[in-house]
């Protein structure tokens, strides 16, 4: 058995020789070997280990595509931002520092929990059966959330903890899920004028139509299936029912 034992440690310290330490020197593309320190360009998916980091006071621009998986940390105290087209996939692993994410796309993949201290305020917001817990203090500046479409597709977005903004303008889509509250706050800055559909899979309404206005609703579920709704809503522009049932409480 000894040779086999050895056989693995050899493995597992080839895989651990690989992971590495990415740090950005100057402002600049995401794929451009002058943008890090010794032009080490960090791979498109991180393996256990590895770290890029992104200091205070330099732009980091997106140009291809990164996954962030299990035991590795992407570390923002600048700016992570990018282009149409390009996405982070956080399949697990550690966010830190006190920057700021505006990419095109962020989906959450398979990982079921994450916290969250930076601004996470992606284009585009794609989660599942997710837990996020924004750790920054209160206020406008602070709260993470979708620029232009959220969608949640097979499972409940809880907040717990901290503030999570609904798009300026654009789509909700909900696909067999919701938004659940259970210590944070879905908020609505400014005049937003965004749309709420949920199509496909049955589902209950949750936060993202409780306790503030919102304006055009689709119903748009497979035919047999229902949204069925569980507080109050208020709707400025217009409620459409495309396909599916809509129940509706009445409280007397």
């Amino acid at each position: 058995m000894k040779p086999y034992k050895l056989l693995v440690l050899t493995l597992l310290s080839a895989i651990y020789a690989r992971s590495a330490t990415y740090t950005a020197v100057t402002s600049g593309n995401f794929s451009n070997s002058s943008t890090w320190q010794g032009a080490a360009v960090p791979p498109t998916s991180l393996v256990s280990g590895d770290l890029i980091t992104i200091p205070l006071g330099l732009t980091i621009t997106l140009d291809q595509n990164l996954t962030i998986n299990p035991s590795t940390t992407l570390s923002i105290s600048g700016t992570l931002t990018g282009g149409t087209g390009n996405y982070v996939s956080f399949n697990g692993g550690t966010l830190s520092g006190s920057g700021i994410i505006t990419v095109d796309s962020f989906s959450t993949g398979a990982t079921t929990t994450m916290t969250c201290p930076v601004a996470l305020r992606p284009k585009i917001l794609n989660t599942s059966a997710l837990t996020i817990t924004n750790t920054r203090s209160a206020g406008p500046s602070n709260y993470i959330g979708a620029q232009n479409r959220l969608r949640i597709t097979g499972g409940t977005l809880t907040i717990s903890g901290g503030d999570f903004d609904m798009p300026a303008t654009g789509e909700v889509i909900i696909d067999g899920g919701n938004i659940a509250l259970t210590a944070g706050t879905v908020i609505k800055t400014g005049n937003k004028s965004f749309k709420i559909i949920y199509q496909g899979a049955p589902t209950s309404t949750g936060a993202e139509i409780a306790g503030h206005p919102v304006y055009d609703v689709d119903i748009n579920v497979l035919p047999g299936n229902t949204v069925s709704m569980t507080s109050n809503m208020t709707a400025k522009g217009v409620l459409t029912l495309k396909s599916g049932t809509l129940k509706v409480i009445i409280m007397s």
